[in-house]
């Protein structure tokens, strides 16, 4: 009762932290008076091997585009024919979901399914010298004749852009995200941006259990020139796993493995850019990190990484980054010397080329970044996603992912994820859908195979240009 009670009171905490920086940037944003400006860049003439075109943006000149939290894509058009005011209703789908291992066992399965209704909303605020983004996605469940609504469960993105001067911008991102269960909502692991190259990618690993996340990032830019550019970014992240594995009488774990309940992190960066042309940059940055771990373990994480960005023409995208990073962890408590430190690297590759009427992209990255389990050592991920329209109503995406997230003692944790997904569109903003996901785990900590289908409808926005615009797939 005493633990049930600290892991609300810490919930709670955590939304009051969460909403008062809401309203703090609010004010900053509603107060000045600059006029709204919605700038008509225009639609530039497609390439022929190239299955993205270009839509209207509407956004300011140099700030930096947001993602959509939904789809991953990039959201230029956040004022949708449902809206109050700066609020719009960007989507919503009711679909079915049959769940064949809901408690994850090895031996035992038990299935079950469910109703869902979930939506999307997005305020912005677009001006010339601030921009201010606010997504928020409620969902509500309906199982074994219960409705379950998510509201409070948030999954809520901040984003907001501001011109301190002429040569300085300061740029805020907050995510807080309270997850039920991720696999009522099977998400794919990764989400690709045909429009810009970017990746975003969902942590699966114990195949959807309880977490709670709060992530914010700051980051104040100062361009030296045309070409070159510095940065100074701060970063705070609390993640908090609401299960205990270990104690479950159905899932297989190896008595060397510890799990790691909660892990709360202070980053600070200091970066370097260089512009060779519009589509052509090189970055340097030097990182610090510390994280202190439920358990009373910290570890000290330096890195200095360079990155290199490409675009070729407007279909191939690649990204790369690689350099040292030092992980020194805490001396464990009456032992007569430290902790042994890891000298490694950390790196990622990323490419995304689009076809005429395919698109694909390849990711691989070894890092510290959440995969589902919180881990005090690195780990490696690869991802590849597919797509392809059959025709002007079908299209179709699938894809797969591998992570192995790595523990300072015990064996690493193995997971894969295997997705698919088939679209019929009925009109420009009303579609059917069905979609397959298929998620694994092994080695230090073992679970059934867990498969999850949906199928639905879904209506998403799309600007009168007929482009999605990021608010769809």
């Amino acid at each position: 009762m005493v633990t049930m009670s600290r892991i609300v009171y810490r919930r709670f905490q955590a939304t009051a932290v969460c909403g008062i920086r809401i309203a703090i940037l609010l004010c900053l944003f509603l107060i000045p008076r600059v006029a709204y400006s919605q700038q008509d860049s225009g639609a530039p003439s497609t390439e022929e091997d190239s299955s993205v075109r270009l839509p209207v943006q509407v956004t300011t000149t140099n700030m930096p585009v947001v993602t959509n939290s939904d789809t991953g894509q990039s959201l230029l058009n956040p004022l949708s024919s449902l809206h109050l005011g700066r609020l719009s209703l960007l989507s919503f789908e009711s679909f079915y979901l049959f769940d064949n291992n809901y408690n994850l066992s090895v031996n035992d399965p038990h299935s079950s399914q469910a109703g869902t209704v979930r939506g999307h909303l997005v305020y912005s605020i677009r001006r010339k010298q601030v921009e201010f983004t606010l997504q928020y996605r409620p969902y509500l469940v309906a199982s074994d004749g219960h409705i379950q609504g998510d509201y409070a469960s948030h999954n809520l993105d901040l984003n907001s852009y501001i011109r301190l001067a002429p040569r300085w911008a300061l740029h805020l991102t907050e995510n807080f995200h309270f997850a039920q269960d991720r696999g009522q909502r099977a998400e794919f692991g990764l989400m690709p941006d045909y429009l810009t190259g970017n990746v975003t990618k969902n942590p699966y690993l114990a195949t959807g259990l309880k977490y709670f996340e709060n992530d914010f990032g700051s980051s104040l830019e100062h361009p030296l020139n045309a070409r070159n550019s510095t940065e100074i970014d701060f970063r705070y992240q609390y993640i908090r796993d609401l299960n205990d594995v270990q104690t479950a009488s159905d899932i297989t774990a190896t008595p060397s493995f510890v799990s790691l309940q909660s892990m709360q992190s202070f980053a600070l960066g200091l970066g370097w850019s260089h512009s060779f042309s519009a589509a052509q940059g090189l970055q340097l940055r030097y990182g610090y990190e510390n994280r202190l771990y439920g358990q009373g373990g910290t570890t000290q994480l330096h890195n200095l990484i360079v990155s290199y960005n490409l675009r070729i023409r407007r279909s191939l995208f690649m990204r790369l980054s690689a350099g040292p990073a030092f992980l020194v962890r805490s001396q464990p408590s009456g032992a007569v010397s430290g902790a042994p430190s890891t000298k490694s690297y950390e790196g990622e590759a990323a490419v995304t080329k689009s076809f005429r009427k395919a698109s694909v992209t390849v990711s691989a990255a070894r890092n510290q970044d959440f995969t589902g389990l919180i881990g005090d050592a690195f780990n490696d991920r690869y991802d590849f996603s597919a797509a392809r329209r059959l025709s002007q109503r079908w299209s179709v995406q699938a894809g797969t992912g591998y992570v192995r997230q790595g523990f300072s003692t015990g064996s690493g944790v193995n997971g894969q994820q295997i997705w698919g997904r088939i679209d019929y569109r009925f009109s420009r903003e009303w579609s059917g859908f069905t979609s397959f996901t298929s998620l694994q785990q092994t080695g230090g900590l073992h679970l059934g195979r867990r498969n999850l289908i949906m199928g639905g409808v879904r209506w998403s926005w799309r600007p009168p240009n007929g482009e999605n615009s990021g608010v769809g797939y």
